[in-house]
């Protein structure tokens, strides 16, 4: 594996940072206080040529971003399976980020793409490596952190608040989901639709 450098431009993360603290500042705050000492975080090349991270979890062991030393490979692979549909999409993790990015690129400016992460470290890793800037500006790119079991409210939340926006019509799902964290994924995604279905 060869070790590479933080990504050319260090900036990435902060204008990622300064666009979020405009719309979820509680959010910005965790992830720009994150400790990383604890994970120790190392750039380095992906086996596809990529540059990503490897880190280490509180029990020792030392994994991949997104669970994937072939992140690019794996992103082309699961879009090429995904059918978007015509409203907005979840993934339900954030990966690596590139699977993000590519469907920021690929759907329609009016569309919109949620993100379920529990996991702050995940987060603030794909924000370093990725410019969301103006997705996140623009509120294209919508960051839901919270445990799966307050997913229907936190999607319900901010439904409510944006009233003039839909819900998520399509799931995403990740080779290591399985289908039971899948059903409760879309179960809190059609509980927040009938919720902020109601309200309006």
């Amino acid at each position: 594996m060869d070790r590479i450098p933080p990504p050319p431009d260090a900036g990435i993360l902060q204008r990622n940072l300064n666009a979020l603290r405009a719309v979820d500042p509680t959010l910005a705050g965790q992830l720009a206080d994150l400790n990383l000492s604890p994970f120790n975080p190392t750039p380095a090349r992906t086996r596809d040529g990529k540059p990503s991270f490897r880190f280490t979890r509180p029990g020792g062991q030392t994994e991949w971003l997104g669970r994937s030393s072939v992140p690019g490979v794996r992103a082309a692979a699961l879009l090429e399976q995904f059918d978007p549909g015509q409203g907005n999409v979840l993934l339900p993790a954030f990966g690596e980020g590139t699977e993000v990015e590519e469907l920021l690129k690929r759907l329609e400016t009016h569309r919109l793409v949620f993100v379920w992460e529990p996991d702050l470290l995940t987060i603030r890793l794909a924000l370093a490596l990725h410019d969301y800037a103006a997705a996140l500006q623009a509120e294209r790119l919508i960051i839901l952190r919270c445990p799966v079991e307050n997913l229907d409210r936190v999607l319900t939340d901010w439904l409510w608040a944006h009233p003039k926006q839909q819900c998520p019509t399509r799931i995403m799902r990740w080779p290591w989901q399985s289908q039971a964290e899948l059903d409760t994924i879309r179960s809190s995604v059609e509980t927040a639709w009938r919720e902020s279905a109601r309200r309006s």
